[in-house]
């Protein structure tokens, strides 16, 4: 299921235009990254897929859902079906004392069976590399990473078609980065879900991505194929943009040493790259 946006405009309630012209689409089973510095609109993106905020002008369409101005009355129950979000700080949103509750809330909402959910709950942990073990802990007392993951599983348990994912690596180290790395990778291949990810982390972004857009002062700076987009370096910085590491060094290669490593996404594909050339 796409994701579209078309000529979104939106301007806060002090007259500042915070997204303008905003058009690209989050093509069906694929993962779009959406990146730029605080500030650069990614939030309110996210605000306006919840419903939360809706776009002054132009029009957001999630499979047959239209999210325009002047339906901010409307029921958009079959909408939250689709869309599962897991936000940067999900304990913000959590309303259960056990982690069973909480990845059963959903399920309960949208009248899963209840001999189901405890199967879904367990199939959902384990997708998230959580065991049964988390089952009757307290998610407010858990760590970010952890709780991050009881989150993302409560959203996979219900098995929504869009999954956006809020600056998901934000306080996590390299191995939890690793997991989310894999299991985004898994959702996309095995289970087709379309994935919109609002993240600055561009290590992390350039493995998952399959296309990503760079806001920068409320417009679509840049967009494309992750590669075409991660390439350009000098516009990326001027965004404010961190390049990804494995680009850096290719690009050094290269300007250094005139030999074409190529741009990967994954340091053990460079690694081999490396070790090809000095042979």
């Amino acid at each position: 299921m796409e994701v579209k946006f078309d000529n979104v405009k939106y301007i806060d309630s002090d007259g500042t235009t915070q997204l303008q012209d905003i058009s690209f689409v989050a093509s069906d089973r694929k993962v779009t990254v959406v990146m730029g510095k605080s500030g650069s609109g990614k939030s309110i993106l996210r605000e306006m897929l919840q419903t939360i905020k809706f776009p002054m002008e132009g029009v957001i369409s999630v499979g047959p859902f239209i999210i325009k101005a002047g339906l901010e009355k409307f029921n958009y129950a079959g909408l939250y079906r689709l869309v599962g979000v897991v936000e940067q700080y999900p304990e913000r949103n959590f309303i259960a004392n056990t982690v069973r509750e909480e990845i059963a809330f959903a399920m309960k909402q949208y009248k899963y069976h209840p001999d189901k959910i405890e199967q879904h709950i367990l199939a959902s942990l384990k997708m998230v590399d959580l065991d049964e073990s988390y089952l009757d802990k307290n998610p407010f007392r858990l760590s970010l990473g952890e709780k991050k993951k009881i989150a993302f599983a409560a959203v996979l348990a219900y098995n929504p078609s869009v999954i956006i994912l809020d600056e998901p690596t934000v306080g996590l180290d390299s191995y939890s980065k690793g997991q989310w790395i894999r299991t985004i990778r898994s959702l996309k291949r095995k289970y087709n879900k379309t994935i919109l990810i609002m993240s600055r982390d561009s290590d992390f972004a350039v493995q998952v991505a399959d296309q990503v857009v760079i806001l920068n002062r409320g417009k679509i700076y840049l967009s494309g194929k992750k590669m075409e987009v991660f390439q350009q370096v000098k516009k990326l910085e001027r965004a404010g943009i961190s390049i990804p590491k494995t680009i850096l060094f290719s690009k050094k290669v290269l300007d250094q040493k005139k030999i074409k490593l190529g741009y990967r996404d994954d340091i053990n594909d460079l690694i081999k790259d490396v070790y090809r050339h000095a042979k």
